[in-house]
């Protein structure tokens, strides 16, 4: 395993400014442990404004590198207000970084509170992914089922994801996504179908929000 983070985050250009403050809390409590970005990223994305995130990266120890990801690559994705080109851009990771073993990869919108390190190390016992379960309320327990998972402890955040890319690559996991029915699916739900099976459980310490 690599001994500095392999950190995967993604924006397009109106949601850059929430990412580099996600990176900036992440860097701010990684002292002595070195991080490597990986910021995918659509056409949009100005060159400046790579230029700033890059060295507001480089002042703080990191390392970056950015992936730009053609439209024609998420053509046929369902596309609407809420769920952006970018947000499907996860999904293709394994394929997108693929010298790199394991990657954390962390949404636009989040703030890290403390070090990531010990997030970094799980252990992932060989499964796809770790993440946080949600929580449903009683109103909306049967939404699982809905999407085919087996049950509500299948339905998991993918706003907080540490991912094993040698393991998917090796089951080509995400290759055979295409053929998941895509409609009415999320970004998000089109991954928990795919890692259903193989999911390490993070504790909801990791992180507190429901999406």
């Amino acid at each position: 395993m690599s001994t500095s983070v392999q950190l995967a985050c993604a924006s397009d250009s109106n949601y850059m400014p929430h990412c580099a403050a996600m990176l900036h809390s992440a860097l701010s409590h990684g002292a002595g442990h070195g991080f490597q970005i990986h910021y995918l990223h659509g056409p949009d994305v100005p060159a400046r404004s790579r230029e700033l995130v890059a060295g507001m990266i480089e002042r703080q120890g990191g390392t970056i590198s950015f992936v730009e990801i053609p439209d024609e690559r998420i053509d046929g994705l369902p596309i609407t207000q809420y769920f952006s080109r970018a947000m499907w851009y996860r999904i293709h990771l394994p394929e997108l970084l693929p010298n790199v073993e394991r990657v954390l990869y962390l949404d636009a919108d989040l703030i890290a509170l403390d070090s990531l390190e010990p997030l970094w190390e799980t252990n992932l016992r060989g499964n796809y992914v770790a993440a946080v379960t949600n929580v449903f309320g009683p109103w909306d327990v049967d939404y699982p089922a809905k999407l085919g998972l087996p049950s509500p402890e299948s339905y998991f955040n993918t706003g907080v994801l540490l991912m094993d890319l040698d393991e998917m690559r090796a089951d080509n996991c995400t290759t055979a996504w295409p053929n998941v029915r895509l409609e009415g699916l999320t970004p998000a739900n089109v991954l928990r179908r795919l890692t259903r099976r193989t999911r390490h459980r993070l504790p909801r310490s990791v992180g507190d929000r429901s999406s």
